[in-house]
């Protein structure tokens, strides 16, 4: 289902306390739209725009996701558009990403989208009117980098699922996208957890690029509502992403190669 007009649609917005989730809940708002947004962080949530309407909600938490929804519901039969944009980042190697730290990620990062999609999903399909989903993945959800192993595992389950669940959905009229940003002037770089190697200073460091980045938040935001309008199954945002994206179909050991490269310059700092 195509949505091209967001005036009185309503819109669902996770992890929208701050980056990414704040600017499409603004933009949704700025376009007229109905929006209801949930962050794990309340402090930031009223950051956001109080007007919009906020909830507290660990999206890890199915109980809490299937209250947010009842109370979503009694304002709405279904929402129109669910945004699923909650994540988390952990900079170590694969071995030395603890179980609590699986446990956190894949949580937060694949079975928030998961929950989300459950609690919502179903009231979209029984009024039999479309609308679409959308799911924020990464560019690290088509090639992995070194030293992000757990994070680029649950932005390749993400485009899985979104690939799946878009099957799915596509026999009740219903859209799914992945958006999968790059380089981004975000704080979910700045709030990540650290182990080994890239333990000291780690934080900082991906920070510092990050904010450097010509790509704000509002141009994701913009990506989002994009691929809403034209049912885009797959949308990179930021040149590093296209390049990653088309690199890899290409030559995925020359891709697997060149961020090699750059994890060692960036996370290594030598």
């Amino acid at each position: 289902m195509r949505v091209a007009k967001l005036k009185g649609r309503w819109v669902v917005v996770t992890g929208a306390g701050a980056g990414i989730g704040r600017a499409i809940a603004l933009e949704a708002a700025r376009r007229g739209g109905n929006v209801a947004i949930c962050d794990i962080d309340a402090a930031r949530l009223k950051e956001t725009r109080a007007q919009l309407g906020d909830y507290a909600v660990d999206v890890t938490k199915s109980t809490q996701v299937k209250k947010f929804a009842a109370l979503v519901h009694k304002k709405a039969d279904a929402v129109d558009i669910l945004v699923n944009n909650a994540g988390v980042v952990i900079a170590a190697d694969i071995l030395d990403t603890t179980a609590k730290d699986w446990e956190f990620i894949l949580g937060v990062n694949l079975m928030g989208v998961v929950h989300f999609c459950d609690a919502f999903c179903p009231a979209m399909i029984k009024r039999n009117s479309g609308g679409h989903v959308v799911n924020i993945a990464s560019m690290e959800g088509f090639a992995a980098m070194e030293g992000f192993g757990a994070y680029s595992t649950t932005k390749f389950a993400v485009v899985g699922y979104s690939d799946a669940l878009r099957q799915e959905l596509s026999h009740h009229k219903i859209g799914v996208s992945v958006v999968c940003p790059g380089v981004v002037r975000t704080r979910l770089t700045a709030d990540m957890r650290s182990h080994g190697d890239y333990a000291a200073g780690i934080s900082e460091r991906i920070h510092q690029q990050h904010e450097k980045s010509s790509f704000g938040p509002e141009k994701v935001a913009d990506a989002v509502f994009s691929a809403v309008r034209f049912n885009t199954p797959l949308r990179p945002v930021a040149p590093e992403s296209w390049i990653t994206y088309y690199s890899n179909r290409l030559s995925p050991r020359v891709t697997s190669f060149i961020l090699q490269q750059v994890a060692h310059r960036l996370l290594r700092n030598n």
